[in-house]
């Protein structure tokens, strides 16, 4: 589903700060139990507010680790939400000030361990791997 801006609005100004389907309290991951999903008219626009709730979800993840003037400048999004192009603007979005990336390596895990044990064996500046990293 692409992003669609009328929708993202429309979720905004419908929930405002509450969730449809996770629970509203801070730092919760719970699904609620009882959703009257005919709030929505369409497919689009339930889809839309998913991605709106799980990018905040992940939003609140990544400001507990990140104090305010932390000094990262990149954020890196591997796996397969990487692929979804809502999710990857409505992130943008929220750390604008930052550059955030995707990658279409899929053992982005593994690859983080790798870039450790290269940043020792690296004898110049020079990148020795093409990472696959994509600007969001």
């Amino acid at each position: 589903v692409r992003p669609d801006n009328k929708i993202i609005e429309l979720c905004r100004n419908k929930f405002g700060r509450n969730r449809f389907f996770f629970d509203s309290v801070p730092y919760s991951r719970e699904l609620k139990k009882n959703c009257d999903y005919y709030v929505f008219k369409t497919f689009g626009e339930a889809y839309h507010q998913l991605m709106i709730e799980l990018s905040e979800l992940t939003s609140e993840a990544i400001d507990l680790v990140l104090t305010k003037n932390n000094g990262i400048e990149n954020i890196f999004i591997t796996g397969g939400v990487s692929k979804n192009p809502l999710f990857l603007r409505l992130v943008s979005e929220v750390y604008s000030h930052k550059k955030v990336y995707t990658s279409e390596i899929p053992n982005s895990t593994a690859l983080g361990a790798a870039l450790v044990i290269l940043e020792k064996l690296r004898p110049s500046g020079k990148p020795i791997l093409n990472l696959g990293l994509n600007s969001c």
